[in-house]
């Protein structure tokens, strides 16, 4: 017997395949996967697979050809560049990051083995990559290994030049605010708003934990803390990963 596909799911799925370039809301281009080929040459990256703890290798696209091809070279002057995936995480990453240190479009394991990963940091969970993954040359820069996986966005399907203050109004803390509270700011930015949401904005990948009742108001400090260093003292099979820090 034979399985017929609806027309409306086809389409769908072939949405989900393709990955938005944005430049402040605006579409720039659309394209599959493979059609990165059209900026730049495909390579074979070999990286430390924080998620999982071994060398991994991947067939990949170099991320700064790709960006100035699509945009020019004005992205190397904008703020931040906001990843959406399809699970709803949302990661902004400066554009500072990109220029500094060497990083790829992931499209497809290097040896023909399915796309996918088994997340220890997120309870072993067994994850599809595509349409792309972005990882970066943390052999070459070793640094980047003490950075954890926030800035390691799979299943992409847009990627957006953006000012954050523009972008996330609602999240930005005021000009005159002690340094605790910057350094706050800069340690939730990095690690907690590509999942969570603070008054509607971040990712839509966990619960929002500043509206109606902020979740200070209903966590005793001390679970906070150690729900937030290590989720799965408080919590079976949960998915949220310890801060990397």
């Amino acid at each position: 017997m034979i399985g017929l596909i609806h027309p409306a799911h086809a389409q769908a799925d072939a949405m989900d395949t393709l990955i938005k370039f944005k430049n402040q809301d605006n579409i720039v281009q659309s394209l599959k996967p493979e059609e990165l080929d059209t900026f730049t040459r495909r390579t074979i990256l070999n990286v430390f697979e924080v998620h999982e703890h071994r060398d991994r290798q991947y067939k990949a696209y170099p991320v700064r050809p790709v960006l100035d091809q699509i945009f020019g070279q004005a992205w190397r002057a904008a703020d931040e560049i906001v990843f959406s995936c399809k699970d709803g995480y949302q990661p902004s990453i400066p554009v500072a990051k990109f220029l500094t240190y060497d990083a790829y479009l992931a499209v497809a394991s290097a040896d023909g083995s399915p796309f996918i990963l088994g997340n220890t940091l997120q309870n072993h969970e067994v994850v599809e990559l595509g349409p792309v993954y972005l990882v970066w040359d943390n052999l070459k820069f070793p640094i980047l290994l003490e950075e954890g996986a926030a800035d390691m966005p799979y299943q992409i399907i847009g990627i957006e030049l953006a000012s954050f203050a523009t972008r996330f109004p609602g999240m930005f803390p005021p000009a005159r605010v002690s340094a605790e509270v910057k350094r706050g700011f800069l340690h939730f930015r990095k690690y907690c708003m590509a999942c969570h949401t603070i008054n509607g904005q971040g990712g839509g990948k966990a619960p929002e934990l500043n509206y109606p009742v902020s979740v200070t108001e209903y966590f005793k400090p001390e679970y906070l803390k150690r729900w937030i260093d290590d989720p799965a003292s408080l919590r079976y099979n949960t998915t949220m990963p310890a801060l990397a820090v």
